[in-house]
């Protein structure tokens, strides 16, 4: 694909519909585990977190690097040669921490998963699960972000798509048959079947390719017209890392503050926090369609056509966010009525949890922007402030003493330290760090609107409803009244796109020129 509104055609629908499928994954799972298997489902949960956070310590920033200069790579004919070397080293990487997880499995299993002492064989087989995953996950998130970085976007679509729909049958499978065990050993599964098939595909297309250009792969000459990207690498994957350390106190942190019960407080806590988080798989989704080609963009020097062709996505991702946040939001009861046994928790969690979320989504858009901009550090930064006012957050809680409120106190006092994490580095240090996009023009703007806006889903209990919906949707109206959501450059880009002929006053620039 070689433009914004093709890739998002081909890749943003398949992709929902992807999402869709974890979202009904995460209900029928939690429905046939019912209350009796509410305790494996909250060891589950914690397990899943786990894995989260370590696979971009295997990655090492490999999949952020693949995405911003594949593109680059395949230009010049070395893409074959330059993607053998990454799957030798990210191979390599997470077979060694799967191994040394797997050294570590007793203590790992009661000191981070919360197996009770008197389960140590099952707590063991859950790590042994979760090593495997592991690797599985490493290799196709890298794989993921190569499809995407040559712009294969029905490619990478696909990935998702096959996975989540082996990953819902298998789930559904699992959770009938066993428990937490038998859900990660149905996620490797799904994760290693896809990776084969669209590895195989990735493969035929490398082999397709021209041969390299004048400079030898592995000379010194090739290292310095682009294969060695190690300080990239390495704020992308602190910037990854951090990010994923952020989701996984969200979830682990939970157990600590509630002490006895901990499984059933994280299960409680999980659910409305899963719901939550599609947001923040959308807001990905809907970056992604469109950074490869950004990247390609400015790799050819045409820095204003990446900022326009990001930014233009960015506003729509922010409204589509926030539409699906007054969806949930409003049908909320109908999921506490599906699952019954997590009603309770998902009418007073879910909306404090879906400002989080919004607010996750666009700081991840943030970093994508100092991606881009070949400036990790920035985002780097943005996650790591996250990540101390959170957990800062949380030893103060701590101190008070949350754990004598209950798994109640526990849980409000995490969302809390969320709220405040995202909020200071999306709402105070992001405008510091990245002034010039977010200064108040007409690109800025709706990004601004919709990063104020979940300031009202942190209302009151009994209030929520009559002050979020009213000021999400207002915010929305907003944009799309005053004319900031599509402009006339908009207009004209969708045209040609769509092969009519451009219309535009005379002595009008060219958008085309961008």
């Amino acid at each position: 694909m070689g433009t914004p509104g093709g890739a998002a055609v081909s890749y943003v629908p398949v992709v929902m519909v992807s999402r869709g499928l974890a979202f009904l994954r995460l209900l029928v799972v939690a429905r046939l585990l019912g209350a009796a298997g509410k305790a494996e489902f909250g060891l589950y949960q914690p397990a899943q977190e786990l894995v989260n956070w370590v696979v971009p310590v295997a990655l090492l920033g490999l999949a952020d690097v693949a995405e911003r200069y594949a593109s680059r790579f395949e230009r010049e004919g070395r893409l074959g040669w330059w993607l053998r070397r990454q799957y030798l080293r990210l191979l390599g990487m997470a077979l060694g921490i799967g191994a040394a997880l797997l050294a570590c499995g007793p203590w790992v299993a009661r000191g981070i998963l919360h197996v009770p002492a008197n389960d140590t064989a099952r707590g063991v087989w859950l790590v042994v699960g979760c090593a495997v995953t592991i690797v599985a996950l490493a290799m196709y998130q890298h794989l993921a972000a190569v499809l995407r970085g040559v712009r294969a976007y029905g490619a990478s679509a696909g990935l998702e798509l096959v996975s989540a729909i082996l990953f819902l049958l298998f789930a559904a499978v699992a959770a009938w048959r066993g428990g937490a065990v038998s859900l990660m050993a149905a996620y490797a599964g799904a994760v290693i079947l896809a990776v084969l098939f669209y590895g195989w595909r990735l493969w035929r297309f490398v082999r397709t390719l021209p041969a390299a250009g004048s400079a030898v792969p592995g000379s010194e000459e090739a290292e310095e017209n682009g294969g060695n990207f190690h300080g990239f690498a390495i704020w992308a994957f602190l910037r990854l890392l951090l990010m994923m350390t952020f989701s996984a106190v969200s979830v682990l942190g939970v157990g600590y503050l509630a002490g006895k019960g901990a499984q059933e407080a994280t299960a409680d806590y999980a659910m409305p926090y899963r719901i939550a988080q599609l947001l923040s798989y959308v807001a990905a989704t809907v970056w992604a369609s469109t950074y490869g080609i950004a990247a390609r963009a400015w790799s050819h020097g045409q820095v204003r056509r990446a900022h326009v062709q990001l930014f233009r996505v960015g506003k729509w991702g922010a409204v589509l966010m926030t539409l699906i946040a007054v969806a949930v939001l409003a049908g909320r009861s109908i999921l506490a009525a599906i699952e019954v046994d997590y009603a309770n928790a998902i009418m007073r969690l879910l909306p404090p949890l879906l400002g989080v979320f919004l607010w996750f989504g666009l700081l991840t858009f943030c970093s994508l922007y100092s991606d881009l901009h070949e400036t990790p550090w920035k985002g780097a930064m943005l996650w790591g402030s996250a990540v101390v006012v959170q957990v800062g957050t949380l030893c103060v809680e701590w101190h008070r003493g949350v754990a004598e409120g209950g798994s109640g106190g526990a849980k409000e006092a995490m969302i809390l330290a969320c709220a405040l994490g995202t909020g200071f580095a999306l709402l105070v240090l992001a405008p510091v760090m990245l002034w010039r996009p977010f200064r108040m023009s007409a690109t800025a703007v709706p990004l601004a609107v919709m990063a104020l806006a979940p300031l009202s889903l942190f209302a009151p209990a009994w209030g929520v409803d009559v002050v979020a919906i009213p000021v999400l949707l207002g915010a929305v109206g907003f944009v799309w009244v005053s004319g900031l959501l599509i402009r006339p450059v908009d207009r004209r880009a969708w045209r040609r796109w769509r092969g009519f002929p451009a219309t535009r006053s005379p002595g009008t620039q060219d958008p085309g020129a961008i």
